[in-house]
């Protein structure tokens, strides 16, 4: 049967099955949140019955061989009719959704968050599996896997017919050598290919079902690649930042980010964002601001351009606002050292912004444009070679800030919004509603690779009517992707988070936050959590959502051992005062924020909330966008100076330099690279020397 055969006759039955399932959860004490992740209820049924099944077979007695039976093919049918990735609720449950009691030994909640998470149907198998014995798990984890395995060698010819087939088996047939096998080999064929990142989920993958087959058979052969693959893992040495040790910051040149007949306009003030910074291989500052981008340094002229430029020149559709996306939304270029990636504008009621790969220019006026994916289409150059409902779905099409390079992959976030046709024109219906998706698209081509339906929700916000006279989309952007070790956790700011695995977007987990009202204060821009990896645990991802009043502190790896695999390293922290998550690690938060009427740099003790304050800055002044963060220093910008903090010593005031600033006009904050420390703000680009 076909895919969307398989999904057409599922349809009425996941209707009526996914009512039940919402009206089982609001009896059992589910949070009424005004998120939705694609929970599969048909998948969710068949894992109640194989928990029922499960439930007897341990009970013991004359039928439980049997029930052993049932509940092993209720897993793998429950993998074999579900799609990739879809979502069903952490923890056994019955057929109104309640917990079973009589399951809690063998699959504990650690951190009693169950109603608030999700997992993958796949790892949701995977953890039943973990908790059982080893010989039960391994001698009836995969029915079916051995033919599986023994057909597979002259099946796949073609590379990438061969790739998913070998992804197919390996979640299919969990805990078996099969999977086992297939996971090495595509693990393999993505270190050939230069994807190490890649490589390292699938690696992971292998290792979780080796340890249900036979650990000691395979632990030499898959050491031997986790070695190989940690020491293409090690980034070429960067020279260590100056500024922690130096003795002062001295200015060095000045930049204006503004054309020679022009001058800033002080109204610009309200609606442009935060700019932000690349560095390039050949020691250019890339600079994105609203309208342009800058490129400057190097000893050579400095230059700018409009990413915008070639759809006005090619009659490409664009937002007709695209200049001015707010200064809620911040500019976060990323560059491969040669090409910039950019999101460019925001998407209005008819159009959509873009995502863009670019040459920047050196010596011609113009970049050399590799690709754009937005508006109406893919654009390879100048050629439209794609449709954008085609590529991606029907609706409006939003990219959020914050593009991340991840092996040959560009992640980026993306919203879309369902659209009717009004008046010849297609507008966007219910504005105040929009699906949170995580695209992963090839750098060569712009083509999706994989993308992830990761929650539906709405905004916080007051007003959803007409603003300014006219229909205006008010959202506040997701949070930047970032990479924790295999896998991505992305923040959509709808109500939820998620770990994805990097390899396909599998979900590890999605996490609903207790969400803000709409008059409580929120963070005051969308930073990029913090991740912080150590060789003796588990990585920590520490998130403040835009959508919230707390700070959470998450774990950044899939632990499917019983008992094991707490997703809240601590329990959230409420931070009233705190306006910018700058910095910290699993123990410590770094926030700038408020003591009274003042500003401060606050430490905020994750287990303990203890709070301990800087100095306070002085009255009216305020801190300028991103901060700079060492294991023993922090950096931060004001409109009044650079101040250098201990963190050593409870933030103990070691250096102001001062530099009186416009705080207002597109203030991005610090960057470092080597000696140079670099500020945006006002308009312009500080460069100072530390020394």
């Amino acid at each position: 049967m076909s895919a969307s055969r398989s999904l057409s006759t599922r349809a009425p039955l996941a209707a009526a099955l996914l009512a039940l399932v919402s009206l089982a959860g609001a009896a059992a004490g589910r949070p009424q949140e005004d998120a939705w992740v694609p929970v599969d209820p048909i998948a969710a049924a068949t894992l109640a019955r194989a928990d029922g099944e499960l439930e007897r077979a341990l009970a013991g007695g004359a039928g439980a061989e049997l029930a052993w039976t049932r509940a092993f093919d209720a897993w793998g049918e429950a993998l074999r009719e579900s799609e990739p990735g879809v979502l069903v609720d952490l923890g056994p449950r019955d057929e109104r959704g309640e917990p079973r009691p009589a399951l809690d030994a063998l699959l504990p909640d650690p951190d009693h968050g169950a109603l608030r998470k999700q997992e993958a149907v796949e790892y949701a198998v995977l953890r039943r599996l973990e908790a059982l014995p080893r010989p039960r798990a391994a001698r009836r984890g995969a029915p079916g896997a051995s033919r599986a395995q023994r057909g597979a060698a002259g099946r796949a010819e073609d590379a990438r017919a061969r790739a998913a087939d070998l992804a197919r088996r390996e979640r299919e047939y969990p805990a078996s050598e099969a999977a086992l096998r297939a996971a090495v080999e595509r693990f393999e064929l993505e270190l050939e290919a230069g994807r190490p990142a890649q490589a390292a989920s699938w690696l992971t993958r292998a290792e979780r079902h080796a340890r249900l087959v036979d650990p000691e058979r395979f632990a030499a052969g898959l050491a031997r690649r986790r070695a190989a693959l940690d020491a293409l893992e090690i980034a070429p040495a960067a020279p260590a930042p100056v500024w922690p040790d130096a003795r002062e910051l001295v200015p060095e040149r000045l930049h204006p980010l503004v054309l020679p007949d022009l001058r800033k306009v002080p109204a610009m003030a309200r609606i442009d964002p935060p700019a932000g910074l690349a560095f390039l291989a050949d020691g250019r500052r890339a600079v994105q601001t609203s309208d342009r981008v800058w490129l400057l340094g190097a000893g050579v002229e400095d230059r700018s351009y409009q990413p915008w430029a070639p759809a006005r020149e090619h009659g490409w559709p664009w937002p007709v606002t695209a200049e001015r996306p707010g200064r809620d939304w911040p500019l976060l270029p990323a560059t491969d050292g040669e090409d910039l990636y950019l999101v460019a504008g925001r998407a209005d009621g008819t159009t959509s912004n873009l995502v863009q790969r670019a040459r920047p220019p050196r010596e011609l006026e113009i970049p050399e444009l590799r690709w754009t994916l937005g508006g109406d289409g893919l654009y390879v150059g100048d050629a439209r070679v794609a449709d954008l409902e085609a590529l991606l779905g029907p609706g409006l099409w939003e990219f959020q800030p914050g593009p991340l390079l991840v092996d040959d992959l560009v992640v980026v976030q993306a919203r879309q919004w369902s659209q009717v046709e009004q008046d010849g024109l297609r507008q966007v219906n219910a504005p105040g509603e929009a699906r949170g998706w995580v695209l992963a698209l090839d750098a060569d081509s712009g083509r999706p690779r994989w993308r992830r339906l990761v929650a539906r929700g709405t905004d916080v916000v007051r007003d959803l009517g007409l603003r300014t006279g006219g229909g205006q989309l008010l959202r506040t952007p997701a949070a930047p992707p970032v990479r924790v070790g295999g896998y991505l956790f992305v923040g959509t700011h709808l109500g939820v988070g998620a770990l994805l695995d990097l390899a396909d977007g599998r979900p590890a987990w999605s996490f609903h936050v207790a969400r803000r009202a709409p008059e409580e204060a929120a963070w005051a821009d969308s930073t990029a959590p913090i991740v912080e990896r150590r060789p003796d645990a588990a990585a920590a991802i520490l998130w403040g959502p835009r959508d919230a009043t707390r700070l959470y502190c998450l774990a950044g790896e899939l632990d499917l051992a019983p008992g094991r695999g707490a997703l809240l390293l601590h329990p959230p922290l409420e931070v009233p005062e705190a306006e910018r998550l700058v910095g910290g690690d699993r123990d410590v938060a770094l926030v700038q924020g408020r003591a009274g009427a003042r500003r401060t740099l606050s430490a905020y003790e994750l287990a303990s909330g203890r709070r301990y304050d800087s100095i306070f800055l002085g009255r009216e002044e305020v801190f300028l966008g991103r901060a700079l963060v060492s294991e023993r220093k922090v950096l931060c910008l004001t409109d009044r100076g650079l101040y250098r903090f201990d963190r050593a010593r409870e933030l103990y005031l070691e250096a102001v330099t001062p530099v009186l600033l416009d705080g207002a006009w597109e203030a991005g904050g610090l960057w470092a690279r080597g000696a140079a420390v670099v500020a945006l703000a006002g308009g312009e680009l500080y460069e100072f020397r530390a020394r």
